[in-house]
């Protein structure tokens, strides 16, 4: 076994001489002395130098996007953005459906809003509705400075008030008609109700937003509107709706037709409820139906 090791050692070693020679004249241009050891190992090296250099050139040049199963950077760019973006959507989403519960217990006549962060933005033009608030603000502070002063006799009756309370808030009418049944929270009816004709216009009592937009069993085609100061307005028994959720209306704007939908209407009529953070306000005091 010894001598064969040796004998094949020996060969590996064994040294060879290429000479490059001219082939016109013949003249040794080079030599070089090598072994059969030295030829397998530089030639190992070089491929194993060359497999380094291709891998460098995968992973760190574009060539990379060419390899089947790795991704270019900016496709992950992309997805890490559009993940943020997705959780971002995902708190939005939660918020939003939140807020939809809230106006769906208004509705349903439930406790109804509890937070302020949901009332929409002012948009450009309504200035004068705010100026009309801040001087009722103005007028307030200035009354009941001058309550201490004065005397039981001397203070406003509660109907001048009120009137200044629904001109404060700017509120209009939503459709002509009379009211034939009232406020009432003895027996849980938080509106009343304008008998209209069949074919009458409803319109919006402030500017808002439409927050609520759908067919209900009980309370027919409803329509709610989110305005500032967290007053909330519900329009029932509509035979039709003529906005959709998200949409910005403006003060006397067009939102329904006056109909007889759901179960608890016996005619048509609109059922109107007036809300303010959560508590629900008489819309005669409000409104100016003689």
């Amino acid at each position: 076994m010894d001598q064969p090791k040796k004998k094949l050692i020996h060969k590996l070693r064994f040294k060879y001489r290429l000479v490059l020679i001219n082939d016109e004249s013949f003249e040794e241009k080079i030599s070089f002395k090598l072994t059969p050891m030295n030829v397998f190992v530089g030639f190992s090296s070089s491929l194993v130098l060359f497999a380094i250099l291709i891998i460098m050139l995968i992973f760190f040049t574009p060539l990379r996007e060419y390899v089947p199963g790795y991704t270019d950077t900016r496709t992950k760019r992309n997805l890490q953005q559009l993940l943020y973006k997705t959780d971002s959507l995902q708190d939005v989403l939660k918020a939003k459906e939140l807020y939809y519960q809230n106006i769906v217990n208004i509705i349903n006549g439930g406790e109804g809003l509890k937070d302020s962060s949901a009332r929409p933005s002012r948009p450009r033009g309504s200035g004068s509705n705010i100026n009309v608030y801040e001087k009722e603000a103005t007028f307030n502070k200035n009354y009941e400075s001058r309550q201490k002063e004065k005397s039981a006799s001397d203070w406003v009756q509660p109907s001048s008030v009120k009137e200044l309370y629904r001109v404060g808030l700017n509120l209009m009418n939503p459709t002509s008609g009379l009211i034939t049944r009232g406020f009432d929270k003895n027996e849980e009816h938080f509106a009343i109700d304008i008998v209209a004709r069949p074919d009458a216009l409803v319109k919006a009592v402030q500017e808002g937003t439409i927050i609520f937009a759908e067919w209900t069993p009980q309370a027919g085609n409803t329509i709610a509107i989110q305005h500032r100061n967290n007053l909330v307005s519900i329009y029932k028994h509509n035979s039709s709706i003529l906005k959709k959720v998200g949409t910005f209306v403006e003060l006397g704007e067009v939102i329904a037709v006056v109909g007889n939908s759901g179960e608890l209407s016996n005619g048509p009529h609109l059922h109107l409820e007036i809300w303010e953070n959560g508590n629900a306000l008489n819309p005669s005091d409000l409104l100016n139906y003689n």
